[in-house]
């Protein structure tokens, strides 16, 4: 698993994206009018705590690039390893010193890992801009009762605990985006194609969203689910669920199957 993990993060593309992450989450202090318009308040001269202001919870542009471009993050950086392995031969030398099993369950860990570790970078960075310029302080009810509502996920950990929430709502994300990035490892295995494997992700999650959207059940897509504030719905965890038996059934398969 080390050398997995020491040739993913030696990859240019990984790199790529964790510049792309940080620059992406410092442009939500500026499309989220945080630095033009220092310090905030809120209404009535009541100060404004960096809770109301996060990625997550403000509808701000740099919200819906990340939004749209989720899956990419996810999966870019290291869903197409294993195809490029099997199209230069690497694997066969791979294999020569441990098991074709083993090679596929430490890949799909350390993809599972580094989609889910990438993913969360721009709520983090953006999270650490915006404690630079807004003081953490306790929500006001009042004044953010707008921004999680009775029907959103744990309104009341949010306006008791808001650190808590935002701990969990990171940890949605991380989950999710690992989900994607082994989906696409999976692509990798199966159809041999790099392409294919970073750009699969992006059009199933694309597809689900937009035929749930035409039934105006906004609330079930699962880009809101996972990146938001929505409650978690059957259909993010019956999309895990599938995810996470694809994986073990590719282990599974490919190792029966010893298809290289």
């Amino acid at each position: 698993m080390y050398s997995i993990l020491y040739r993913t993060l030696k990859k240019l593309q990984l790199k790529v994206m964790i510049g792309f992450s940080f620059i992406l989450g410092v442009s939500s202090l500026i499309t989220g009018d945080i630095l033009i318009s220092f310090p905030k308040e809120s209404f009535l001269g009541y100060p404004a705590s960096v809770f109301s202001f996060q990625l997550l919870v403000i509808p701000i542009p740099t919200l819906i690039i990340y939004r749209f471009l989720f899956p990419l993050f996810s999966s870019i950086a290291v869903g197409d390893t294993v195809a490029q392995d099997i199209n230069t031969g690497y694997i066969k030398s791979a294999i020569s010193h441990s098991t074709l099993k083993r090679y596929l369950t430490n890949h799909m860990f350390v993809s599972f890992f580094c989609g889910g570790i990438i993913s969360i970078l721009p709520v983090l960075v953006s999270m650490w801009g915006m404690l630079l310029f807004i003081p953490s302080i306790p929500l006001n009810r009042f004044y953010s009762m707008q921004l999680v509502d009775s029907q959103d996920f744990m309104p009341s950990i949010y306006y008791g605990h808001p650190f808590i929430y935002f701990t969990l709502r990171v940890a949605f994300i991380f989950v999710f985006g690992g989900a994607l990035s082994l989906l696409s490892t999976i692509v990798s295995y199966l159809l041999k194609n790099r392409y294919l494997a970073i750009i699969t992700p992006l059009f199933i999650l694309m597809c689900i969203d937009m035929t749930i959207r035409i039934f105006r059940k906004e609330s079930l897509t699962l880009t809101s689910q996972f990146i938001g504030t929505e409650n978690l719905q059957w259909t993010g965890i019956s999309f895990l669920l599938i995810i996470f038996l694809l994986s073990i059934f590719t282990v599974i398969q490919g190792v029966k199957k010893h298809e290289i």
